[in-house]
């Protein structure tokens, strides 16, 4: 395994005692009038923001989730002027783009997003986008895997993924017998890794990162076949136990030298007529070289104290004997970041120059809080590279 030693931190800079600088608030809630539910889910380059919106739809769903969105005039507000560049309109994403993460590679910003489709032979997998200013979008399809729940568990075999996988075929099947779906792949953005494009991605429980060749070789079934084989050795977090599973937050951005990037976590207990789910996250740092997480913040990364909790709720019949299942979720999705002043334009930060104000030694975290809006909060960089550094919060396997 290779060694890579992050710069130590600055125990002089201000802040450095301070996690929580006590500055929280909304960035953004759903807007009505333009029907839409909720937004949630936010990702930001340079001065660039998407987001996720659920919007209303004339469909048997009653919605459907697009890709807006909005330049950001500082690291606390958004221009005001919200527009849809992700819609769905291919067989893939009939029922959603979801959860959008965006890289600059070169001129371009290349933005992975999840297509959705509903029902028990549907599913979630991952697709790219690509544009240069946000209006004009070029839609590039697939670049995650196609391969079908009962195939995966067979290519997977006897082991981590061919047992969780083999469990929720199951589970799927107690209702719809003859159900198949597409194996889920989410929580995914571009990175590069030894000059090679990499995809962070999520098959459950456990963050991945699969390197190519080139990007076209992420839309090739065949390719996937060949990486579900050894998936345990593309592993970069696993979930313990404890952990339902893991998520990427945002594509990694450079904070004085460290390779930095949210996550998010589930927590919970199902049952036959109630489910619980805590959705909540952190901040970890990854090896540039290898994409090997090798450090996490000690504890989640919330948004505050407890005023801001958000219970989403849904209720609906399930079983061959109709029992009501309650699900409840409590939702502090960590997605993007931003850090204050002047540091946003420095030389390791690829998204240009540009300055969302504040103070260079703050970080501002984006977080979808109750799959319902969009909040912020603040923590001291000087904090957080301490907290990394923290030998119990280093991570030497995954």
């Amino acid at each position: 395994m290779e060694t890579y030693v992050s710069e130590r931190v600055d125990e002089s800079a201000p802040n450095r005692r301070g996690k929580h600088i006590d500055q929280t608030g909304i960035l953004l809630e759903p807007d009505l009038a333009l029907g839409e539910i909720a937004v949630c889910n936010p990702s930001r380059c340079g001065n660039h923001m998407i987001y996720r919106a659920r919007v209303k739809a004339d469909n048997k769903y009653g919605e459907k989730s697009v890709i807006k969105y909005q330049q950001m005039l500082s690291a606390t507000e958004l221009d005001g002027n919200p527009r849809t560049i992700l819609v769905p309109e291919l067989d893939f994403e009939v029922d959603g783009c979801e959860d959008a993460r965006i890289t600059k590679i070169g001129d371009e910003y290349h933005i992975v997003y999840v297509g959705f489709v509903e029902g028990p032979n549907g599913g979630a997998r991952i697709a790219l986008a690509k544009t240069r200013d946000f209006e004009n979008i070029e839609k590039c399809g697939i670049i995650g895997p196609q391969i079908r729940l009962e195939e995966a568990v067979e290519i997977f075999g006897e082991g981590r993924y061919g047992d969780h996988y083999r469990k929720i075929l199951g589970d799927i099947r107690k209702t719809f017998p003859d159900a198949n779906p597409w194996i889920a792949d989410k929580d995914a953005a571009l990175v590069e890794i030894g000059g090679k494009p990499g995809l962070i991605h999520r098959i459950e429980p456990d963050i991945h990162l699969t390197v190519a060749n080139s990007l076209e070789d992420f839309a090739s079934k065949e390719f996937w076949v060949d990486n579900f084989r050894n998936l345990e050795s593309q592993a970069i977090m696993r979930a313990p136990e404890g952990i339902m599973k893991y998520g990427l937050g945002d594509a990694p951005i450079w904070i004085d030298g460290h390779w930095a990037s949210t996550y998010h976590q589930v927590k919970g207990s199902e049952g036959p007529t109630l489910n619980y789910y805590n959705y909540d996250g952190g901040i970890i740092e990854l090896n540039p070289n290898t994409g090997e997480v090798i450090a996490k913040t000690g504890s989640p990364v919330r948004v505050g104290d407890g005023k801001n909790e958000a219970v989403h709720l849904k209720e609906y019949i399930t079983g061959l004997k109709g029992e009501r299942l309650r699900t409840v979720k409590r939702v502090e999705f960590l997605t993007a970041m931003a850090r204050g002043g002047e540091h946003n334009g420095n030389k390791n930060d690829s998204f240009g120059e540009y300055d969302l104000g504040g103070d260079p030694n703050t970080l501002f975290l984006y977080y979808g809080i109750g799959d319902k809006r969009i909040e912020w909060r603040t923590i001291g960089v000087p904090w957080l590279l301490r907290d990394l550094r923290h030998a119990s919060n280093q991570m030497a396997e995954c």
